[in-house]
């Protein structure tokens, strides 16, 4: 029997012993041993938490729990169990900055451990046995520190938004700015609804942007909600934060009354701006919304009213036209519209008003001036029944009346203009011709009278050689437009008084320019000019032939008739013949005189009978063949900031060259950091540019841009800076003019002009050459427009060997035309130059290439620089780098004043070649090289 000490650790040390039988004989030695069993030994799992960048001990003890052959497990020098030692273990398995303490089974974590979920393996062994070991986990939890903040936003109701851009703004995890989405440190609530049942319908959670939401179902209200901020790492280490949510009320947009200008033209449409004066509490007014309303209730964009005329509301901007029916003088009634906003509330109804100018009028009397007074006796006839005709400039009759029982007749309702009164009689004859003599005035009412001169009753029958006519005319030649006197002389050849009308014929496109002609008695000395002359007066009817009425002339009387009249475009070149004959009275186969002629001769005029012509020969960039002008008109910014009417920055010139710096051709505002950053860029030619509030850029096209109608390149940047932002018209969005976070928004035109081309030659097909200016531009003046009302095909060509090399047209050439008459006409040639074109023609000219000491350039190398003025004309551009070295007998200072001066010969050289508009493209530069 062996009985163990109790310092015995394992099993005792074996022993040899004998037997003896019972002769006392000794048997051989054997071995006796004693295997005791191992103790059992039984770790436990252990697990604990800490806080990133915190030294901590989350778990006291790993063996808290663990037995040694049933025992409780102690640690140290009494005790009856090892774990591994400090530091790491088992080599390599523990990360940095956790340790075990073998003494007490302490496991630590450093600052430096990372948040995460850290497992450990360690062993647990009997003392006594230290062989006889076990494996039991550890799992460390590290924490980061959550830390969000709470956040509150603004919204309107009925209108979708987004109040809240990040909730997790100024959120962090760990000290370290809160980042979502892949490759982030912390994730929230799922979009939607969250958690269940708690946020309100209506307002969302985007979880991938941390933007919150209220869509137009959200009534006005404060709404507060809770989100959750979780570690990434650690999922379930999470913090709670609130959300406000302030809807305010819609209001309803505010429409006033709108009206025109005073005295507006009558006749002529006018168009009122209506939303200009209008108001939003939001500044979200929707010109495109603007209706009118009919008289039934409903909203229209087209409104008739009978009558009167047609309202038509701009589809874009919401004025409104109204275009009168023809006839229509006064002021049209006034019609109501409404607005709405972006959210699509209306607004109060408001009226347009149209206030046109006050028409003019036209009275007076037709009757017998039976003593030829010009004043109406009380035994005079009146004519009634007699037609007037009320002409406008261009012959168009506008208005007809029928004078009354009293001669009297009286034309309202006339548009200011200068008119013609026609009188015809109650057979429908037309008996004289009266204008306005000028324009008439809004307002104004004139008095035109018709006296007639008696119908003196004469001889019935006259002889064809009763009278001798003669005429005479104070020019020989006349063109187109000109003015030209007549003279009509008659002289009785019988020997008693007789009466007489006299036809004069005028030749084609001559007209009479007044119906006031001037008839001279010359008196009983038969002389003219004499102070017996007497001035009575005759009626004059027609326009072809014109009829002089009811002439009275004694026995051997003289009298003579003046009138005035003007050459019109209908007139063809050549001699142009006028005749008059005399009639008896009322009568056209009655003759009573001869046949008097005058001749003129009727010439093309330079300016009026000959057309000109003028052109551009110009870069045709996009090939189209039409010279699209870069040019930027009306850019408006649109933003939360400056109001979605738009902040207008005006016009913007665009470059001329590639040369020329972009940076010279843009517009810059700043506007206020905010959570909602986006705005739009817009310009009249079509170019709509809209940026979000993650700096994402889109561009479209409306308008001219999208025609390709312009060169325009409008390009926006920004940046954060800070600075002072540009006012606003908004008066909720104003800000004190300070320093603070903006964003800057640069609006630059990359577009280039479509120059045109120096120095290119055409001709014509008669011999004819010209060579375009410094613009391109050239002009043919005096051409012969051909047959008038047939004209003439005109033929011009350009001629390529003085295009740059590699270019090709866009337009035909030659070019065809047709010309007629005297007018302006254009023909324009498109070349497309070649893309190498936008390299740079560069030299460097030293000091051998100008004569010794002075600024002139040798004789001997103008042709090369001549070669170098061709390369720049073909490449459009040019880079001249005047040299410094040589003339070692000058100082620096007197070196660098002369290369200065050579560089202005070079420039005057090359502008007297090139002209103004390629110089723009040429840099000539001084090297101190």
């Amino acid at each position: 029997m062996f009985t163990p000490s109790a310092t015995l650790a394992g099993n005792p040390t074996p022993i040899t012993y004998t037997v003896n039988d019972s002769d006392g004989n000794t048997s051989n030695e054997a071995t006796l041993t004693v295997t005791y069993a191992d103790p059992e030994v039984t770790p436990s799992d252990s697990a604990g938490t800490s806080v990133s960048g915190v030294p901590a001990t989350p778990i006291a003890n790993i063996t808290e729990g663990d037995t040694i052959n049933g025992q409780p497990v102690q640690l140290g020098t009494d005790g009856n169990a090892t774990i591994a030692p400090s530091g790491v273990w088992p080599e390599g398995i523990l990360p940095a900055g956790i340790t075990l303490a073998p003494d007490t089974g302490a496991v630590s974590t450093g600052a430096t451990v990372q948040p995460g979920v850290y497992t450990i393996e360690y062993e647990l062994c009997d003392l006594l046995t230290p062989a006889n070991c076990e494996t039991a986990t550890i799992m460390i939890t590290v924490t980061g520190e959550v830390t969000p903040n709470d956040d509150a936003g603004t919204s309107v109701a009925g209108i979708p938004a987004t109040p809240i851009a990040d909730i997790t703004d100024g959120d962090t995890i760990n000290g370290q700015a809160v980042q979502l989405g892949t490759g982030g440190n912390a994730t929230i609530a799922e979009s939607g609804t969250w958690p269940a049942g708690i946020w309100p319908a209506g307002i969302t959670l985007d979880p991938a942007t941390g933007a919150v939401s209220t869509d137009a179902t959200v009534q006005a209200g404060t709404y507060e909600m809770e989100y959750e901020l979780c570690d990434l790492s650690t999922p379930a280490n999470c913090q709670v934060a609130m959300v406000t949510i302030v809807v305010e009320p819609n209001e309803l947009p505010v429409a006033q009354n709108d009206s025109s200008a005073p005295n507006q033209p009558l006749g002529q449409p006018v168009t009122v701006e209506t939303v200009g004066n209008d108001s939003d509490s939001e500044s979200k007014l929707d010109p495109t919304s603007v209706k009118m309303i009919d008289p039934s209730g409903e909203s229209v964009t087209t409104l008739v009213v009978a009558g009167e005329g047609t309202w038509v509301v701009n589809p874009t901007t919401g004025a409104i036209t109204f275009t009168p029916e023809a006839g229509f003088v006064g002021d049209p009634t006034d019609i109501s519209y409404t607005v709405s906003d972006l959210s699509g509330n209306k607004s109060n109804v408001a009226t347009v008003s149209i206030d046109y100018e006050e028409p003019a009028a036209i009275t007076g009397v037709v009757w017998i001036d039976t003593n030829q007074d010009g004043v109406i006796d009380a035994d005079e006839e009146r004519k009634a029944g007699w037609t007037l005709k009320i002409k406008d400039a261009d012959g168009n009759v506008v208005a007809t009346t029928v004078t009354d029982a009293q001669g009297n007749y009286s034309i309202t309702g006339l548009i200011p203009a200068e008119y013609t009164v026609e009188f015809y009689d109650a057979e429908g004859t037309l008996i004289s011709t009266q204008r306005t003599n000028g324009v008439l005035v809004a307002g104004q009412s004139i008095n035109i009278p018709l006296p007639l001169a008696p119908v003196i009753v004469a001889n019935p029958d006259l002889d064809d050689n009763s009278i001798l006519l003669s005429k005479s005319v104070n020019k020989q030649q006349i063109s187109v437009g000109d003015q030209l006197y007549y003279t009509i002389r008659a002289e009785n050849l019988t020997e008693e008084e007789i009466v007489f009308d006299i036809n004069d014929n005028l030749p084609k496109g001559f007209k009479l320019a007044s119906t006031n002609v001037k008839l001279t008695h010359a008196g009983a000395d038969g002389t003219f000019g004499t102070d017996d002359d007497t001035y009575p007066t005759t009626r004059v009817t027609g326009t072809d032939p014109v009829r002089f009425k009811s002439i009275t002339l004694g026995q051997s009387e003289k009298a003579q008739i003046g009138y005035l009249v003007r050459v019109g475009t209908a007139a063809p070149q050549g001699s142009s013949v006028n005749t008059a004959q005399a009639f008896a009275v009322g009568s056209l186969t009655d003759i009573a005189s001869n046949i008097a002629t005058a001749s003129v001769e009727t010439v093309a005029d330079t300016v009026t009978g000959q057309a000109t012509l003028i052109g551009k020969v110009f870069h045709d960039r996009d090939g189209d063949g039409y010279q699209d002008p870069a040019y930027t008109t009306g850019i408006a910014v649109k933003s939360d900031y400056f109001g979605w009417n738009g902040l207008n920055l005006g016009d913007l010139n665009a470059r001329v060259s590639v040369l020329d710096n972009p940076a010279k051709h843009r517009k810059v505002v700043r506007m206020p950091r905010s959570r909602k950053n986006d705005f739009k860029v817009t310009t009249e030619q079509g170019t709509m540019i809209t940026v979000d509030r993650n700096g994402h850029v889109t561009e479209s096209h409306v308008g001219d841009k999208a025609k390709s109608l312009t060169a325009q390149d409008i390009r926006v940047t920004t940046r954060l800076i800070d600075g002072v932002p540009t006012p606003t018209s908004v008066v909720a969005m104003r800000q004190p003019a300070q320093v603070m976070s903006v964003i800057e928004i640069t609006i630059t035109n990359y577009g280039i002009q479509e120059e045109g081309l120096p120095g290119v030659r055409l001709a014509t097909v008669k011999g004819l050459v010209i060579e375009t200016d410094e613009h391109g531009r050239y002009n043919i003046p005096d051409v012969d427009g051909g047959t008038r009302g047939m004209g003439q095909n005109f033929i011009i060509k350009v001629d390529s060997a003085t295009l740059p090399q590699g270019a090709r047209f866009t337009t035909e050439n030659p070019r065809v035309l047709r010309l007629t008459g005297a007018a302006l006409e254009r023909i324009n040639f498109g070349v497309k130059l070649e893309q190498r074109l936008e390299q740079v023609a560069q030299a460097r000219l030293n000091a051998s290439f100008f004569d010794r000491g002075r600024a002139s350039i040798k004789a001997s190398n103008r042709v090369a620089l001549n070669n170098i003025a061709r390369n720049i004309k073909q490449y459009g551009q040019g880079h001249i780098i005047i040299g410094m070295s040589g003339q070692t007998d000058l100082t620096p200072q007197a070196r660098l004043v002369l290369a200065k001066q050579r560089a202005h010969s070079i420039q005057a050289y090359l502008l007297e070649r090139l002209g103004h508009q390629l110089m723009t493209g040429v840099r000539v530069e001084v090297s101190s090289q």
